[in-house]
């Protein structure tokens, strides 16, 4: 019958189609090709006594066709494999290899991180600036992940974007940055009223104070009111712990911020005696430049240098202090 050839055909083609889409190492086009001949062979045979004629016509458009599509899948295939792939040309393009809704779940912090290493190659400033509204959304994304001034700054500019949407993006970064220092201080509160003795717990309400004080989000009348709270929190820490380096620290920083800078220099220079390290001589090194004592600034850095401390700040001020 004409249609046995036919059925086999198809058959053989499924076949030879299924090893081409999945291909089994680097012999699936080899696979697919034997698959394609041995169906032009059997229709041949099936066709029986037909006419010379017949049977090669029936070789020839089982075969032909089928190989013709072979060699261009291969090709296709084999120019994807080689191609390099294209530049992108924004970040909001590369957002496509981030994983979706029908594919396994990663935490937000990973998409995070993914989407700042992306935006490390060029300055936020300058993707805040950009005309692209998708970027600036992506960069608004990012900064509200921040708590510093200077992401506060930022998202303040962008709020002066000409697209209403990157608008809407950094009113709302704007508010959770407020409301992710302000619920820290309140966890941190309700931790040292439920147990007042805990002095790390006071030394971390002293240190989310600062951190809202420095956000840059407060008028200054209220950057004064949480400057006096996390100088209450560090005092009761050090009465705790009079001799923890991080709550003196921590305390001599909001004196400097308050330019009480002898208060500041004495805490610092006491902590320096008591308890070397890199970071109280970068603390006494900021209260000797805000008071402007070059040639002690100098010489602080010069022994913190020699001491096997090197930061990039002191070695600056070690060598332009001679210039003051």
């Amino acid at each position: 019958m004409t249609w046995r050839p036919w059925l086999v055909t198809v058959l053989v083609e499924t076949l030879a189609v299924t090893v081409l889409v999945r291909p089994l190492g680097s012999w699936s086009l080899l696979l697919a090709a034997a698959a394609h001949v041995a169906a032009a062979l059997l229709a041949i045979r099936l066709l029986g006594g037909a006419r010379r004629e017949a049977r090669f016509f029936a070789f020839a458009v089982v075969l032909a066709l089928p190989v013709v599509g072979i060699l261009g899948l291969g090709a296709a295939r084999w120019g994807r494999s080689w191609a390099k792939p294209p530049e992108l040309e924004s970040i909001s393009a590369s957002l496509l290899e981030l994983q979706g809704p029908d594919q396994h779940p990663q935490s937000l912090e990973r998409v995070f991180e993914w989407i700042q290493a992306q935006l490390s190659v060029r300055p936020l400033v300058d993707v805040i600036r950009s005309s692209d509204p998708a970027t600036k959304r992506e960069a608004v994304q990012t900064l509200s992940q921040r708590n510093d001034g200077g992401a506060v700054d930022l998202l303040r500019e962008a709020l002066q974007a000409p697209d209403s949407s990157v608008q809407i993006a950094a009113s709302t970064a704007l508010q959770k940055i407020e409301e992710r220092l302000t619920e820290r201080i309140s966890r941190l509160r309700e931790a040292t009223l439920f147990n007042p003795s805990v002095a790390d717990d006071w030394a971390a309400l002293g240190d989310a104070c600062r951190a809202y004080q420095q956000s840059r989000l407060l008028e200054p009348v209220l950057e004064r009111l949480w400057l006096d709270q996390a100088e209450d929190a560090y005092g009761r820490a050090l009465a705790l712990e009079p001799e923890q380096l991080s709550h003196k620290v921590g305390l001599a920083r909001v004196l400097l911020v308050e330019g009480r800078l002898e208060e500041a220099e004495r805490l610092a220079r006491e902590t320096r005696v008591a308890a070397p390290a890199a970071e109280v001589d970068l603390l006494l090194s900021e209260i000797l430049f805000a008071r402007g004592d070059w040639a002690e600034l100098r010489s602080v850095c010069r022994a913190a240098i020699a001491a096997g401390q090197p930061h990039a700040l002191m070695e600056w001020w070690a060598e332009k202090a001679d210039d003051r």
